[in-house]
């Protein structure tokens, strides 16, 4: 499990999930974090990583920050 801040704008992906970045990835440096569905923009959500990839991880949320 990760935290995750979730991106606004062009964080939005053409399959409906989510841009998200968690402590360790910076933009434009380092991968980023996919997640299932479209928290609002600048969301702290709790990730489950259900994929990793070379430069990315993919995961479903399994809970935003203040519910």
């Amino acid at each position: 499990m990760a935290a995750a801040r979730t991106e606004g704008g062009e964080g939005v992906e053409e399959d409906g999930s989510t841009v998200a970045r968690t402590c360790g990835q910076a933009p434009e440096v380092d991968g980023m974090t996919i997640v299932e569905g479209t928290p609002p923009a600048g969301t702290f959500v709790d990730v489950r990583i259900t994929e990793a990839r070379t430069n990315s991880l993919r995961g479903e949320v399994v809970q935003v920050a203040g519910d």
